[in-house]
């Protein structure tokens, strides 16, 4: 199984205000950075996040798997 190192259970980040923009692009940068990591399209990823007073908070991330992507992380040996 390919290895690599997980964020804590929840991924929290400070902004000085609530700006609605600075949050989407976090959420974007975490998505795109997951894509990578699993080589899966963005779509194939989904964040959970929520924000109150200011912090941002990922409370879960969902990989969509297709059985192409099954398959290949399979003879790639990283889902033993």
């Amino acid at each position: 199984m390919k290895s690599f190192t997980a964020p804590p259970p929840s991924i929290i980040a400070e902004y000085a205000d609530d700006n609605t923009a600075s949050s989407e692009i976090h959420l974007g940068r975490v998505r795109a950075s997951l894509a990578s990591i699993m080589k899966v399209p963005l779509e194939a990823i989904e964040i959970v996040a929520s924000e109150n007073r200011g912090v941002l908070e990922i409370r879960a991330a969902y990989v969509f798997l297709s059985a192409g992507d099954i398959s290949r992380l399979i003879q790639r040996g990283e889902m033993q």
